[in-house]
């Protein structure tokens, strides 16, 4: 089975480092896995400001 470099030297860094996979998944739960608050959404959503058709025409 073809293994391009890039997932070779991936593979060897992680046998390696094992405490780097460790890291990644601590540091993903501080981003991605959280609870969505839907008042925050709500918020978030509201205060966004509409972006004009073409952004690069000066005024």
């Amino acid at each position: 089975m073809y293994q391009s470099d890039f997932t070779k030297f991936m593979s060897e860094f992680l046998d390696k480092n094992p405490e780097v996979d460790q890291q990644r998944r601590e540091l993903r739960l501080t981003l991605w896995d959280r609870k969505v608050s839907l008042d925050d959404q709500r918020r978030w959503k509201e205060s966004s400001v509409a972006q004009k058709p073409y952004v690069y025409q000066p005024e």
